[in-house]
């Protein structure tokens, strides 16, 4: 079902009502998509376009290992800001997340739309976004990064766990964001709180607990 969409099931399963915007291809796995998002009582607005065909990634196994993958994709821009704003403006939402793939769909009047929006209604944003697209996303309440993503943000500094405040501290000051999570792989979650300035890893054990 995707990356955004994992999100929109995880989402539900909190007990969540929750309205996924996308883009599918008119075709056959756009079809699927859909019945998917059904059978997981996913609301949602998928704008059918005629250019870009439904994302499919394609797995190739041996022996139950993964030796390749291929996508089938264009990332082509897609304009569906006027739905999605037409949505927010009916209907008062308590939190809009965004999982960016750089697929296309998130654009800079997009956001700023969206942070009108959230300025205006109180609404809170998180973001799980691609690092070369960071501009688009100040003013956001929570940004989910990993640290290949803090290194390629701050290319001019050499990241590791022992400078992870400073380096969580200068993002957030830049971009102007309240809170940073970044993930690391095997050795838990780091939790940077810009307001108060403090900081939180939570390590494997913890997570699973």
């Amino acid at each position: 079902i995707g990356g955004a969409g994992n999100v929109a099931i995880n989402l539900s399963k909190l007990n969540n009502e929750v309205y996924l915007f996308s883009y599918i291809g008119n075709d056959f796995y756009g079809n699927i998509l859909k019945e998917l998002l059904y059978q997981h009582n996913i609301k949602f607005n998928l704008k059918v376009t005629e250019h870009n065909p439904t994302i499919v990634k394609n797995r190739i196994f041996s022996k139950k290992k993964l030796v390749n993958r291929f996508d089938i994709e264009k990332t082509n821009e897609i304009n569906i800001t006027n739905d999605i704003v037409k949505f927010l403006k009916n209907m008062k939402v308590d939190l809009i997340v965004i999982s960016d793939y750089n697929k296309g769909l998130i654009t800079f009047n997009l956001m700023e739309l969206i942070r009108n929006y959230s300025k205006e209604n109180k609404t809170k944003i998180l973001v799980d976004p691609k690092p070369q697209n960071i501009e688009k996303y100040y003013d956001s309440y929570l940004l989910k990064l990993n640290l290949n993503g803090l290194l390629e943000i701050n290319k001019k500094f050499k990241i590791d766990t022992n400078n992870l405040n400073s380096i969580s501290r200068m993002i957030c000051n830049k971009y102007n964001i309240k809170y940073l999570v970044t993930t690391l792989s095997g050795n838990g979650i780091y939790f940077y709180d810009f307001i108060k300035d403090k900081d939180f890893k939570f390590n494997k054990k913890y997570i699973q607990d």
